[in-house]
């Protein structure tokens, strides 16, 4: 199955029965003797684990990172309430505001109509 491409690659298949390269705990490069078939020993497991912690961290980051950044890029512009709101660390002080002096959304800026499930139009 791997080798028709329906499941997998070729390095899935090398890392199952082969084993692989990497770095341990102390950024030593190592090498694992056997497939995942016959199992890791101790040592190979750790610093295994290790490689895959330290990657899923740096994951983490960056994608924490990137999807700040595209928030920040698509804020809406528009002034309405809900627009506002949106805009606001605190959205429940735009909106009491918005109460006290009779304010209404008329739902005209693409996003708030989006966000409150209207269609666009």
């Amino acid at each position: 199955s791997v080798k028709s491409g329906a499941r997998g690659r070729m390095e899935h298949l090398v890392c199952l029965l082969a084993g692989r390269c990497g770095l341990d705990e102390a950024e030593r490069p190592f090498f694992t003797t056997r497939g995942m078939c016959q199992g890791l020993r101790p040592r190979e497991l750790f610093a295994v684990a290790a490689h895959a912690r330290r990657a899923l961290g740096e994951f983490a980051v960056e994608l924490a990172s990137a999807g700040r950044a595209r928030l920040e890029s698509q804020v809406t512009k528009g002034f309405n309430v809900l627009a506002r709101a949106m805009r606001s660390d605190r959205p429940g002080v735009v909106f009491a505001q918005a109460a006290a002096i009779g304010e209404t959304d008329p739902l005209t800026d693409l996003d708030s109509r989006l966000f409150v499930g209207l269609p666009p139009r």
